[in-house]
């Protein structure tokens, strides 16, 4: 609890052991070389709610969960960053911003944003730029959440899981003249909520689809604005159904590969086929192309007069739209 002191001095081996929940408003004092030790089922909560604290360091176990629960009127730095298993952020009653000093970089298994309340958010850098590895899955279910809002820098996250947007708003940066990466290695889902940069209009961000095979696309209701790129990196294929892709400008790059369920294939503007950007739509004369529509399709204007693999897999017929 808030003004208790735990201390923790150093024996042989471990010297706190956690395989089930430790939460935390207090000071945790670790003595040199004293050990703490979560197991695959240990969470640390970190409970503070209008003061920073300390997260203690100690050895995360895979499966492990950093949780942070309690932030309310807090508005500045979190310390005690190091690399997690499972970082999860979940505030419900926080009112404002929050950042972390560009000093969260790697989190080994998933990264999960569930609140950060009605008006507060989670920085990862307020003014320099920022990486962070996620070797999981990253999910925003609710809040907002940005790389980082300093000018004329380049943040990137990097995504080794599934990329889950269900609501909330993720501004990946919010910095003048500032770019973002946001490297894909899973499947993508974006049902509700908003993605978006902030910033002025140099302000930038592409969101890259890099796996090594067949990546699925799903978009329901998503809110995509501002100068957000969409590519589609060399040995990856993103495999669309029916699903729209909206956004700034979309680039399929040569090796790469996309798999079209729109009955009307890929146009060359307009809000028709699976490819629906304001801006420009770049398709490779070296990619591949698959219809798999579930009804008879059209190829679309879009479509290279060259290309390098060509596959019709539809439920009825293929109509091509130009030479």
């Amino acid at each position: 609890n808030s003004g208790v002191t735990l201390t923790l001095n150093n024996g042989t081996g471990t010297d706190l052991d956690v395989s089930g929940t430790f939460r935390n408003a207090g000071t945790v004092s670790i003595s040199a070389s004293a050990v703490i030790v979560y197991q695959s089922t240990g969470k640390y909560q970190h409970n503070f709610t209008t003061s920073a604290g300390v997260i203690p360091t100690a050895t995360w176990n895979s499966g492990s969960t950093c949780e942070v629960i309690g932030y309310t009127t807090y508005n500045s730095t979190l310390t005690g960053m190091q690399s997690f298993s499972n970082f999860v952020w979940n505030c419900p009653l926080q009112l404002n911003w929050i950042d972390l000093n560009g000093a969260l970089t790697n989190v080994t298994g998933k990264f999960t944003i569930t609140s950060t309340g009605l008006t507060g958010g989670l920085r990862i850098s307020k003014s320099s730029a920022s990486t962070l590895n996620v070797g999981g899955d990253f999910t925003l279910t609710a809040g907002n959440f940005s790389l980082s809002d300093g000018g004329s820098i380049t943040s990137v996250l990097n995504v080794a899981g599934n990329y889950t947007h269900t609501l909330g708003s993720f501004s990946i940066v919010d910095g003048s003249n500032s770019t973002g990466n946001v490297n894909l290695s899973g499947n993508y889902t974006h049902t509700a909520g908003t993605l978006t940069v902030g910033g002025n209009s140099s302000t930038s961000a592409v969101v890259s689809f890099a796996k090594a095979g067949s990546q699925t696309f799903t978009a329901t209701t998503p809110v995509v604005l501002g100068n957000v790129d969409f590519k589609v990196n060399s040995g990856s294929t993103l495999v669309m159904g029916t699903n729209v892709l909206t956004g700034r400008n979309f680039t399929l790059s040569s090796g790469g590969g996309i798999s079209m369920g729109s009955l009307l294939g890929i146009t060359l503007g307009g809000l028709l086929g699976n490819i629906q950007v304001s801006g420009t739509r770049s398709f490779s004369t070296g990619a591949d192309y698959t219809y798999a529509g579930a009804a008879s399709q059209v190829i679309g204007a879009a479509l290279p007069t060259t290309v390098r693999n060509l596959t019709i897999n539809t439920g009825g017929t293929v109509t091509l739209s130009s030479d």
